[in-house]
């Protein structure tokens, strides 16, 4: 069972991605934040395998829970779910940790590959499983 936590903003996403991963055996989505701050603390308090994170949330925003995220649990995947598709963007999450890059406007079924892709990836020095765009 891959464990994950979802950090998003809308609402919609968060139905959405509720309702995708209930129909796979293998997924479990064990908590939602709405802010970075949150996605951080949700992710301490649950050691999901992967969080699916907006960049852009209110607070502190997905990229500083990026980082923090890739600090305090080096061997935690980390997908980064977007709209935002700019060359600077990737690379700032890239050093931020990020492990992988979903469209929010490309097919659903990007989101369970990435997930996957990223859970079962050989892990490089300090944990990372570096897949970028599934």
């Amino acid at each position: 069972m891959i464990r994950m936590v979802l950090a998003d903003d809308h609402d919609a996403i968060h139905l959405g991605v509720g309702a995708l991963v209930e129909t796979e055996p293998d997924l479990e989505l064990v908590a939602t934040a709405t802010t970075g701050e949150a996605a951080v603390q949700l992710v301490a308090s649950h050691h999901p395998d992967v969080v699916l994170l907006d960049l852009s949330m209110p607070g502190r925003g997905g990229l500083w829970a990026l980082g923090e995220i890739r600090r305090s649990r080096p061997r935690t995947g980390l997908v980064v779910l977007t709209s935002d598709g700019r060359v600077a963007t990737q690379r700032a999450a890239l050093e931020a940790g990020a492990d992988a890059f979903v469209r929010k406007d490309g097919p659903v079924e990007d989101v369970i590959r990435a997930v996957r892709q990223v859970f079962s990836a050989p892990r490089q020095p300090q944990g990372r499983r570096r897949i970028l765009n599934p």
